[in-house]
């Protein structure tokens, strides 16, 4: 696919660098500045396993945690957020 249709590369390689360039500028005008804390409040939770099921303020979260290695690895350095 080709944005001009020419013969000659330095047309094609001028109009890719336009069109990239524009994206770019775009892109950064509709991505600055946004994050979750903007949108929604965000607090830390307090992370809990039960048999192999993870609950995070007493909310139930997945049932992955099927080995005993990873209960403890999450009981231990796990992080929990509420959103």
């Amino acid at each position: 696919m080709e944005l001009v249709s020419s013969k000659k590369i330095w047309i094609n390689i001028l109009a890719g660098s336009i069109a990239g360039i524009i994206t770019l500028i775009i892109l950064k005008r509709f991505l600055k500045g946004k994050s979750v804390g903007d949108i929604a409040e965000v607090k830390l939770g307090r992370s809990e396993v039960r048999y192999s099921e993870l609950y995070v303020d007493d909310i139930y979260d997945t049932d992955l945690l099927g080995t005993e290695n990873s209960r403890k690895l999450v009981q231990s350095e796990g992080m929990a957020a509420v959103i």
